[in-house]
């Protein structure tokens, strides 16, 4: 490896990190064309040990983002596993929301009459929630707290 090289990919990852979290693994796969991948690997590594890098913070970031673009558990727990961010630290990023208020207020935006009495219309409603990444169990609460 080249100083040339290592202070290219140094520079890369640097640019990326200062505007936004990012995950190892995303960053991998990001600029594994880019790059040489074992000179990739060791630059992150080493970011990892300086704390430039970090899973956890990537987790909790991007949690806050998607919640606060009104996603629910599922999908933000999804997105991390493929992102393969391991379960604690999914678990710890989700702990600090609470998607019961979530839930309830992504559908009093979308929608304002919140009575149904038509059963398509219920279903049409179940169906927009579970595409935004909530729970039956969210769902159902929503649904019977506000009919």
């Amino acid at each position: 490896m080249t100083d040339d090289q290592r202070s290219a990919v140094e520079h890369k990852l640097l640019a990326a990190l200062a505007r936004r979290e990012h995950g190892y693994q995303e960053l991998l796969h990001k600029y594994g064309e880019v790059f040489d991948a074992e000179v990739l690997a060791a630059v992150l590594d080493e970011f990892v040990e300086k704390g430039w890098q970090s899973d956890e913070r990537y987790a909790h970031s991007y949690t806050r983002s998607a919640v606060s673009r009104g996603k629910g558990e599922l999908l933000i727990r999804q997105y991390l596993r493929q992102q393969q961010i391991n379960n604690e630290l999914i678990d710890a990023a989700l702990a600090e929301h609470d998607f019961y208020a979530l839930v309830a207020e992504v559908y009093a935006k979308k929608y304002p009459e919140q009575s149904v009495h038509d059963r398509k219309e219920q279903a049409k409603r179940q169906r927009f929630l579970v595409s935004r990444g909530f729970s039956f169990d969210q769902i159902n609460e929503v649904l019977n707290h506000h009919d």
